[in-house]
């Protein structure tokens, strides 16, 4: 039976997606306006602070597919929440764990996983499982676009707080919106197998496989 609903009808879940993106995208890629004020306060060399921006990087990028295979198993609200959680304590620690390795725990390890989780293929994925497949395109087009306007939105957010009151209230005011935008996974929790109907129709795919069987298929279609 197809579980999927009209993008209608789902623009709730659409925007729910497009918001979160946003926070977590918007976040992330601001964080570069903290580096002359983080080296101005704490003395700390551009090399040491944009080594944890590097490490961030590299977190960011593993922590997709990782809570990707968790949202598959146990929904993506339970993801989206650890992640946001994960988001707001390393934005709100960064300031008070101010060594060279305290910003690659804080702002590279746990705000890079944190933005990770709230990343296009969770929030895509989770989407799409409950829309037509007509409807896709659409749906992820927007939910893209929202992680564009976070960057046009919370950089001068955050370089106004920076120039009002320090680097230390910027992360502060970060982790506060990253708390704020926690409600935005209720929608989006539950698991839908609406994907999987459509597309076992296709091939011979059964719910409930393994990463490695799904990566077989995947890499048996040339288009992926």
């Amino acid at each position: 039976m197809n579980t999927s609903i009209s993008l209608r009808r789902a623009w709730g879940l659409v925007l729910a997606a497009t918001l979160t993106l946003m926070v977590t995208m918007g976040i992330r890629q601001s964080l570069g306006l903290f580096v002359q004020p983080i080296h101005t306060d704490t003395g700390l060399s551009i090399v040491q602070i944009s080594f944890a921006l590097a490490i961030a990087q590299l977190v960011w990028g593993i922590a997709q597919p990782v809570f990707g295979m968790w949202a598959d198993k146990r929904g993506p609200g339970r993801v989206l929440v650890f992640g946001g959680l994960l988001l707001v304590v390393g934005m709100a620690l960064a300031p008070l764990l101010t060594s060279s390795w305290g910003l690659v725990l804080t702002l590279g390890v746990l705000g890079a996983a944190g933005a990770g989780a709230g990343s296009f293929s969770v929030l895509i994925g989770a989407v799409a499982q409950r829309i037509s497949e007509r409807e896709r395109s659409m749906a992820a087009g927007v939910i893209n676009a929202g992680g564009s306007f976070g960057q046009f939105l919370f950089a001068p957010f955050a370089q106004a707080v920076i120039s009002a009151a320090g680097w230390a209230a910027g992360m502060w005011a970060m982790a506060a919106t990253a708390l704020a935008a926690l409600p935005l996974a209720w929608p989006l929790r539950g698991r839908k197998q609406a994907a999987i109907t459509e597309l076992s129709t296709q091939i011979e795919v059964t719910p409930g496989m393994t990463l490695s069987q799904q990566l077989r298929i995947a890499f048996r279609d040339r288009s992926y």
